[in-house]
């Protein structure tokens, strides 16, 4: 699984050091599965606009984002069990929960993920 920085574009400000990206099937399916506590870095997710909660036991930040990283929805707290999606999102980033408000992360702003 490789990693990558979240970067604001517009303020070039590091947000989040470390990002995993899952490559595979099977990473891809796993997920943050297993993860019991909201200690754990971001999931981004890349070509994937909706994404279920079924088998996860800690509620977390859901951000959809459209081709070119900016953000197009934000679930904050979608608890397990639920589903959450987006017609507009390209990608998803899973985060814990509490994690976007801290950031400030609302429609519109744009990244940088590299």
């Amino acid at each position: 699984m490789n990693s990558r920085r979240l970067v604001c574009s517009a303020t070039k400000d590091l947000l989040v050091p470390v990002v995993l990206l899952p490559e595979s099937f099977i990473e891809r399916a796993r997920g943050l599965l297993g993860v019991y506590s909201n200690d754990h870095p971001p999931m981004l997710f890349r070509d994937c606009s909706m994404i279920h909660m079924f088998g996860m036991r800690v509620p977390l930040d859901v951000i959809f984002l459209d081709r070119c990283d900016q953000v197009v929805e934000v679930i904050h707290g979608l608890r397990p069990w639920r589903v959450g999606w987006c017609w507009h999102g390209v990608h998803t980033l899973e985060m814990p929960a509490g994690f976007a408000r801290r950031l400030g992360i609302i429609k519109g702003r744009r990244f940088d993920i590299c």
